[in-house]
């Protein structure tokens, strides 16, 4: 059986009914939010705000580091292996450490000595980015050092996972982007995708703004989600069908598919009586780079997204 270089282009377009409220709700779907450790009193906290859209996220504790965590971690669980998880930091006021951390993070569960891998940026210290992790369960911590000059915010963050390789990044601009650092990590899925905030310093409260979400970050559960093959999935089989998520109220799912990703052919048009599923017809070509996108129809209502 043939293999073939397979880019997924998921450009996905919200569809709603009714716009939604202005206001800042705690964090909506598949999200979710905790205190990880034992050393965070005053406790952490979350408020996505959808105008915006952004995300505020609020905490404290000893570290993200050594062999045990402290810090408020906004979550969801992720089951398809690959991911590229893409936010900026708007803002990330100072507290009493240098070594206060805000960024993206994959961790493996939910206790405080858990396999982690992470791209943050910091306070005035760690050249006010890095990408740190933790190989074994309640085992110690590590990074690649700070091997550029010093970042501040508002300050683009990226972390990639490809099988077992872990990439970090940090751009200005979300276009041009430096990498922090690549590092072997071996998870087993379910993992948990998602933010983490930390001040360094037990008992004093850090909010970070994150906003600018990107690669697998998504905060809409009106749009699909969940593609199979992975986003930048590589030696995907030639017979492979693509699957997705269904966003909630969707009426149908309008299905993109071909090589130029800037003129998308419309392939087909489901029903949600069918499953999420679009099988191209005959095998596809051997190296060959293929982009798809979903459409999700809610009452025949269309917005496109980004």
């Amino acid at each position: 059986m043939c293999n073939k270089l397979f880019l997924l282009f998921m450009s996905f377009v919200l569809v709603l009914a009714i716009a939604g409220s202005a206001g800042a709700d705690a964090v909506p779907g598949a999200w979710a939010n905790q205190d990880i450790g034992g050393d965070v009193v005053p406790p952490g906290s979350a408020d996505y705000n959808p105008a915006t859209p952004s995300l505020a996220v609020t905490g404290q504790g000893h570290d993200i580091w050594d062999n045990q965590d402290d810090f408020h971690y906004v979550y969801m669980p992720w089951t398809t292996g690959d991911c590229d998880l893409i936010a900026r930091v708007v803002s990330f006021p100072g507290g009493p450490s240098g070594w206060q951390k805000a960024g993206v993070m994959v961790r493996q569960n939910l206790t405080d000595g858990s396999q982690q891998c992470m791209m943050v940026v910091t306070g005035t210290d760690g050249g006010g980015a890095a990408m740190q992790w933790r190989d074994t369960q309640d085992g110690g911590s590590n990074w690649t050092g700070a091997d550029a000059p010093g970042v501040t915010e508002p300050e683009y963050i990226r972390l990639t996972r490809t099988g077992n390789v872990f990439t970090a990044f940090n751009s200005e601009d979300g276009i041009t982007w430096q990498s922090r650092g690549t590092h072997n990590l071996t998870l087993t899925d379910p993992v948990y995708i998602g933010f983490a905030v930390t001040s360094h310093s037990t008992g004093n409260l850090v909010t970070a703004t994150f906003d600018s979400f990107g690669g697998d970050i998504s905060f809409e559960t009106s749009k699909a989600s969940g593609p199979n093959p992975a986003h930048l999935a590589v030696d995907v089989p030639v017979d492979a069908n693509v699957t997705w998520t269904r966003g909630d109220g969707a009426d149908s799912d309008q299905v993109y598919f071909g090589t130029d990703p800037g003129a998308l052919p419309l392939v087909a048009n489901l029903l949600t009586i069918f499953p999420a599923e679009y099988n191209p017809p005959g095998d596809l070509i051997a190296s060959t780079t293929y982009s798809w996108q979903i459409v999700e129809v809610n009452d025949a209502v269309q917005y496109p997204g980004p």
